[in-house]
């Protein structure tokens, strides 16, 4: 049995070139789509944060990676008892771990053999729980990738060597366990002091304090009962435990001694557990963590199930249409939010579903409207469907049809940190010219009130420039803007501007209040819908007055009630 023998991902099939799986998104996109909060959703049993966001945040691009991960996930989500049975291993693999990565850091020939057997008989468990696992749910088992994990379990646990393995390690450890106590021999000199020690056997028994009456009485030890006249000495323990963290502390000579000795009698079991030297217990570790992020996953998605919101699995579409329609999809990261601030009990009203449609019609999205209307969160909303998609998962939506991309590139606002050196125009800029840098005609690219730290005018001029080359290029893009104008001019840039990506104007929707006593219509009320439409050409300054207290209403309300008026 050695490191030759057959392994499995639950993240690639065979023949997949893991080392060419996909992009990893950059920390600034991971960032701006709030993957870190999703990544802490999923993480536990086994598998941390940062692990999932490995997954997550590398864009798969093969579709037969992205299918074996969907039928891994179907799988699970079919059968949730099949996915705690799976959690129930876990913990195992875990323990299995640090085991495998102590013994193999530990000087000491004797630990070392010890925590081998402790590794080797857990990797036994894991092997023989595994197989009676699969042996109850093998016929309802229909993706690749766990019957293929079940032919490599099958193969460890039929194999002569895990046979030879898991019928030795009894005996080993009851070798072991029967070690309970030395006896030793030491020479005296003339004044009887100890000047030689030799071992003289180790024994099944430990040895004990002969009884207070036996002493009072003055009876002699009896040897055959490992009873000592004398009190039993004890290792000194250090008297600040904070010194010794990992449980070591300094001792006596004599003790020190006495480890070699024991650490020459280990060298017999050493020598027996050789023949297992090339064990792999490495693939559980590997497996650990994928089982750990579909069964995260699981739980996750069923949690948005249970909400009443829609998921589905999208259909792949070829990466040379780039396409991603989406019908009623909502902002993942909001819904979970908003799902733990309702303690799991979240009616789907209160989430707001839109739809998406990048292909030949369009696939340069200008959205306009009202600040706090919905943009940014449907732009964020369009990202972490594409990464869910190509990690194989299911999406939130009704149904959606995604090609994948090579890249998913955000420009959202940067939090302010005070004085720039190149200002937050050049800032803005230099980050513009590193997307330029990366992006193709397959990437996604979400630009989320990009130049808005400059006039408006200076603002059109640039973006006008941005998206046209947008548009030579037939990247799909969403603009979220304050900029109306350039919705306005999409159809004489679309006509004067050749290129494979047409640019369509949607818009964040809003309906008007009713009319207030002076006949002035309401504020303006939010409906977080997107929909294909001009610009409204408001600014919505009267509803942000009104919310603040400073339109005319308002302000004459205020100076009655002081009676300056």
């Amino acid at each position: 049995m050695d490191d030759a023998q057959q392994s499995v991902s639950l993240l690639y099939p065979s023949g997949v070139d893991t080392a060419i799986a996909g992009e990893r998104l950059a920390d600034r996109a991971i960032v701006d789509l709030g993957l870190l909060d999703i990544a802490e959703q999923i993480a536990g049993n086994g598998v941390s944060r940062e692990e999932v966001l490995d997954i997550l945040a590398t864009l798969a691009t093969d579709y037969r990676a992205i299918e074996y991960r969907q039928e891994i996930l179907d799988d699970l989500i079919e059968n949730p008892r099949l996915s705690d049975s799976l959690r129930d291993l876990l913990p195992m693999i875990s323990e299995m771990s640090w085991y495998t990565e102590t013994h193999r850091n530990e000087g000491a020939p004797l630990l070392q053999a010890i925590w081998r057997i402790a590794e080797l008989e857990l990797y036994v468990d894991c092997v023989e729980s595994f197989r009676r696992l699969f042996e109850s749910w093998g016929a309802r088992i229909r993706s690749e990738g766990l019957r293929r994990l079940q032919a490599v379990v099958e193969e460890r646990a039929t194999s002569a060597d895990f046979r030879s393995l898991a019928e030795e390690l009894p005996k080993l450890r009851e070798g072991l366990r029967k070690k309970k106590s030395v006896t030793l021999g030491i020479n005296l000199d003339e004044r009887l002091r100890p000047v030689e020690a030799v071992l003289l056997a180790v024994n099944d028994t430990h040895f004990h304090e002969q009884a207070l009456l036996a002493r009072v009485l003055g009876l002699s030890p009896d040897v055959a009962k490992f009873e000592s006249a004398l009190p039993l000495h004890q290792t000194p323990r250090p008297v600040d435990p904070g010194l010794y963290p990992t449980g070591a502390f300094p001792l006596a000579p004599l003790f020190q001694d006495l480890e070699k000795l024991l650490n020459s009698l280990s060298r017999p079991l050493v020598a027996s557990l050789k023949r297992y030297f090339k064990v792999n217990t490495g693939f559980l570790q590997v497996i650990r963590k994928e089982i750990a992020f579909y069964v995260g996953t699981a739980t996750l998605l069923s949690r948005l199930k249970t909400a009443g919101l829609p998921l589905c699995k999208p259909r792949l579409a070829p990466m040379g249409e780039r396409r991603f329609i989406a019908a009623n999809f909502y902002n993942l990261r909001l819904a979970l939010l908003m799902l733990e601030g309702a303690d799991g009990d979240l009616p789907s009203r209160m989430i707001v579903t839109n739809n998406i449609r990048f292909d030949e019609g369009g696939r340069i999205l200008i959205l306009t409207g009202p600040n706090q209307g919905g943009k940014t969160t449907y732009t964020q909303g369009i990202g972490l469907l594409q990464v869910f998609s190509q990690a194989g998962l299911l999406v939130p939506a009704e149904s959606a049809e995604v090609s994948p991309v090579d890249h998913v590139i955000t420009h959202f606002p940067l939090e302010e940190k005070g004085e720039l050196e190149q200002g937050r125009l050049g800032e803005e800029a230099a980050r513009l010219s590193e997307l330029f840098g990366v992006v193709t005609r397959h990437s996604l690219v979400l630009l989320n009130e990009s130049l808005s730290s400059t006039s408006p005018g200076e603002s059109l001029y640039l973006a006008e420039d941005i998206v046209s080359a947008f548009r030579i290029l037939g990247v799909r893009a969403v603009f979220a803007t304050h900029l109306h104008e350039l919705a306005y001019h999409i159809d004489e840039i679309n006509r004067s501007i050749a290129g494979e990506s047409l640019r369509v104007s949607l818009v964040a929707g809003v309906t008007e209040g009713t009319e207030s006593r002076s006949g002035q219509a309401g504020s303006a009320r939010r409906t977080y819908r997107i929909e294909v439409g001009p610009p409204m050409g408001k600014s919505y300054a009267r509803d942000i007055a009104e919310k603040y207290g400073i339109s005319l209403d308002r302000i004459r309300e205020s100076l009655r009630k002081r009676g300056v008026l």
